[in-house]
């Protein structure tokens, strides 16, 4: 199989270059000012994502949906009498989410505040105080950098609540 390449210079500055596949099969090849527009699109959809609020912030229904699966898969709830680990609570989970823009979907989607935060790993919104098996030690997730330097308040480390 032959491969030719046809490049009308005239065109380059439009942005519209051809490539023959033989037989007269053509395909417009983007230059390098539309690949660069495309790749910064790519970062701005990015972008989009991480600040978009997760389905679960927005549905009532996903989010109950969601908790009721944490509570029967990983017995999410208040802490029980006789738990081995009765400080780890969700509200120093790794995966409890207090950011203030996860905060504002929360609030603006499920009309929730105060003692909530979003749990990334089983996507529902919990309370800071309850507990479940899917806890892992060294959260919450917060928008300070240096929340490893502050002192914890009282329950654990990193304890906000």
């Amino acid at each position: 199989m032959k491969i030719v390449v046809e490049i009308d210079t005239s065109e380059l500055s439009t942005g519209i270059n051809q490539v023959s596949f033989g037989e007269g099969a053509l395909i417009d090849v983007p230059d390098e000012d539309e690949i660069e527009d495309l790749l910064e699109g790519e970062d701005e959809e990015e972008e989009e994502d991480e600040e978009s609020c997760p389905p679960a912030t927005q549905d009532p229904a996903l989010n109950a949906d969601n908790r009721q699966y944490a509570i029967d898969e990983y017995s999410y709830g208040p802490v029980v009498k006789g738990w081995e680990q009765k400080n780890a609570k969700c509200g120093i989970c790794e995966y409890f989410n207090v950011k203030a823009s996860m905060m504002s979907c929360i609030s603006e989607g499920l009309g929730l505040q105060g003692d909530v935060g979003y749990c990334e790993r089983l996507a529902f919104v919990c309370s800071a105080k309850n507990i479940c098996t899917a806890y892992e030690p060294g959260g919450p997730i917060t928008d300070y950098d240096d929340m490893d330097d502050n002192e914890p308040i009282e329950g654990g480390m990193k304890d906000v609540f």
